[in-house]
């Protein structure tokens, strides 16, 4: 009767070690096994070949495949499970341009983990309302993920160009149609790029780049301000509440600092372009 009944809690354990590691690319982590098992049986499983470390704390099912999602899915679950795919894993997972199938994640400040294989950045800033799922990966959200590649272009990491059209192309998932389009849609559109080349022809030389508030993040956040008056006055009051919090907090070199990263990635809703004429020997 004794034996039987551990047959049956090993049999009951590994059922439920492959249900909940089919709903996850078939890797699990240690904390979820204990919620069902013993570390004993995840020892044992281990010594027999059955799992395989992967991170500190994760594991893979031997012989499920070993793919790009799988291991995304892996670096995920260190860190207790608070960390999500972010910047270009972000947006190949919602399939947009500057999406890279590398492993790069986010975690919470002070829990990040260095971990082989892993790209991971920290943040104080990752909560619930940033991170949606995508085949049952947690991934930061796109609005997130674009001001995230942002900081990849002023690094050098990605070009303005493949940004904008990571940026333009969320806008259009979100139902909404890009009225800023590039030339020759708009002739009188231009972009930093544009702007910055119009300027080295009159051969003026480029000393800074500065922009304001992005106000296209409300739309990638579901606020239509473009056809409702009243959600555009709403959102134009938060933008300067968010502008005056910062000078009042002391902070207005953060927010200068801020906002010429955000130009430097071709991002903003006003391009500012400094230029002057060239000092010339005498």
């Amino acid at each position: 009767m004794q034996e039987k009944k551990k047959q049956r809690k090993k049999v009951d354990f590994d059922r439920r070690l492959l249900e909940l590691a089919g709903s996850q690319h078939y890797v699990v982590a240690r904390e979820q096994l204990l919620e069902f098992g013993t570390a004993r049986q995840i020892e044992y499983r281990l010594a027999k070949g059955r799992l395989q470390r992967v991170h500190e704390g994760v594991y893979r099912v031997v012989g499920s495949p070993d793919t790009w999602q799988q291991r995304l899915m892996a670096a995920c679950l260190s860190s207790s499970g608070a960390n999500a795919a972010s910047f270009r894993a972000g947006a190949q997972m919602f399939r947009l341009p500057a999406g890279d199938e590398i492993v790069e994640i986010t975690a919470p400040r002070h829990r990040r983990m260095q971990l082989n294989g892993v790209r991971t950045h920290e943040s104080f800033y990752l909560s619930d309302l940033d991170v949606t799922y995508i085949d049952g990966i947690p991934v930061t959200r796109p609005a997130r993920i674009l001001c995230d590649l942002g900081l990849l272009v002023e690094r050098g990491e990605l070009s303005a160009s493949t940004y904008e059209l990571a940026f333009q192309e969320a806008v259009r998932r979100n139902g909404e149609e890009p009225w800023w389009l590039v030339p020759p849609h708009h002739l009188n559109y231009l972009s930093f790029t544009s702007l910055e080349e119009l300027l080295r022809r009159l051969d003026l030389e480029i000393i800074d780049t500065m922009t304001s508030f992005p106000m296209e993040l409300f739309l990638l956040m579901g606020e239509n301000y473009v056809d409702n008056e009243a959600v555009g006055k709403e959102c134009h009051t938060r933008r300067k509440r968010f502008d005056l919090a910062l000078e009042k907090a002391g902070m207005g070199d953060t927010r200068r600092k801020f906002y010429r990263a955000l130009s430097n990635a071709g991002l903003g809703r006003e391009a500012i372009v400094i230029a002057r004429k060239p000092r010339y020997a005498r």
